[in-house]
Formats: structure tokens, sequence, C-alpha cells
């Protein structure tokens, strides 16, 4: 179930631009982890991980790695 879903987050600066910032999430589902690595954070919102996540569990992917880029 997507609700039972733990998002981990981390954020890090670009070390060329101070102004932007990146995030790094895992998603743990079902014993399974998601990876979305690099995410900027304008484009991060707890709906999008959602379907990301629901997304990763239709696959059944052992990784699935995703990119927002501008």
């Amino acid at each position: 179930m997507i609700a039972a879903a733990t998002y981990v987050m981390h954020t890090t600066k670009n070390k060329y631009n101070d102004n932007e910032r990146k995030i790094s999430v895992t998603v743990y589902h079902n014993d399974r982890q998601l990876y979305l690595h690099g995410i900027c954070l304008e484009c991060l919102s707890m709906r999008s991980l959602l379907i990301l996540s629901h997304i990763y569990s239709i696959l059944n992917k052992n990784k699935f790695l995703a990119m927002c880029q501008e």
C-alpha cells in the first residue's frame, strides 16, 4: 500500500551554484527501495513521490532512477 511508504530525504548544495539545491530521496515500500537522485527542490512534491512509488510498485523493479532536470 502506498500510504505505508517511508521517505528519507537529504538536501545537498550544488558545488558550482550556491542558490541551486537538490534533494536525494529514498523510498522504502514493501521491503523494497526506490532511489531518486538529484531531484530539484522546485520539482519535488509529496504527490510526485506517491506517483513514482506507485509506478515502482507496478513495475516491480529493484532499482528505479529518476532525475528531474530544468
